[in-house]
């Protein structure tokens, strides 16, 4: 078994995204990073652990390592995120 991450957000539209995580880069975007989502669980970016799921949401870019107020910069926390097990297929 696998696990997957899954973001919730609310746009400024008040539209509700919910979608697992496909792509993930921190350092993209000045630092601010970038993901990729899919609706697919199968297409979703699968972690072998527990641990080394939650390792990427910690995940601070080196290119700008600390936010304006001067905590860590974790892109992800801009999310609701779920830890989420995925089966293995076949």
């Amino acid at each position: 078994m696998s696990f997957g991450l899954y973001l919730f957000c609310v746009r400024s539209s008040n539209e509700l995204i919910h979608a697992w995580l496909r792509e993930y880069n921190p350092e993209d975007v000045s630092g601010q990073g970038s993901v990729e989502i899919t609706q697919d669980p199968l297409r979703a970016k699968r972690y072998p652990s527990f641990s080394d799921a939650l390792t990427e949401l910690d995940r601070v870019p080196e290119n700008r390592p600390t936010r304006s107020d001067g905590k860590p910069n974790r892109p992800l926390s801009a999310y609701i995120v779920l830890c989420i097990p995925i089966p293995n297929c076949g």
